[in-house]
């Protein structure tokens, strides 16, 4: 496991490309130029997905490296622990919680930063936030690590467990291969400039559940 870690985190750490883009890319169906050839197989992306051009192939898994902010804010953008009481977290139990501050002399005049480690928990369902005020960082807050059982815990543009493949693949790509389908049991998607992965587990063509993983 830690092995596969490290690869994660060193295939992350080679890409630099910055992108600006919406808080959700999804929702939106112009085409990408890109293609996305896969063991003699075609993707073609939403042009929002904002694919990276790269991939890798890791057993039953295929990564996609991808500049979308959905990466980040896969339940829309929250900023602090306050915020998370405004959105479908509402009702989870934090049991978890750190508050650090300190001033930031990097900058002139010197600010003070703050950041967040909270940890909230439904059921099965635990994911672990991390907020900052980071004027320097290119963002401010997002799952560090975490698992989706529940079918009632809905990310953007409703994707959720149970869901079935052709359904999710839809929210991304124009054309997904049914072929790979039954190739890949788990599509992950990597974000470009931070150590963030989601992985989207399928089982008998539904969505099983949905892992968040990133390096401390």
């Amino acid at each position: 496991m830690k092995n596969s870690i490290h690869f994660i985190y060193f295939l992350i750490m080679t890409f630099s490309l910055i992108s600006t883009v919406c808080i959700s890319c999804l929702g939106q169906n112009e085409i990408s130029n890109d293609t996305i050839n896969i063991e003699g197989f075609n993707i073609i992306p939403l042009k929002a997905f904002d694919y990276n051009g790269d991939f890798v192939i890791k057993e039953d898994t295929l990564f996609l490296v991808t500049c979308c902010n959905f990466v980040y804010y896969p339940f829309g953008k929250l900023t602090n622990k306050n915020s998370l009481k405004k959105s479908i977290f509402k009702n989870w139990t934090i049991k978890k919680y750190k508050r650090e501050s300190f001033k930031n002399t990097n900058l002139a005049p010197p600010v003070w930063d703050f950041f967040e480690d909270v940890l909230a928990v439904s059921g099965r369902n635990k994911l672990s936030f991390f907020f900052d005020n980071d004027p320097e960082a290119s963002t401010h807050g997002y799952i560090r690590n975490g698992e989706i059982w529940d079918s009632k815990v809905e990310l953007l543009q409703h994707i959720k467990v149970g869901m079935n493949i052709n359904a999710f693949c839809s929210k991304f790509f124009v054309n997904y291969p049914p072929e790979l389908h039954r190739r890949f049991q788990v599509i992950a998607f990597i974000s470009c400039i931070s150590d963030i992965t989601q992985h989207y587990t399928f089982k008998n063509g539904k969505l099983w559940n949905i892992k968040f993983i990133s390096q401390p």
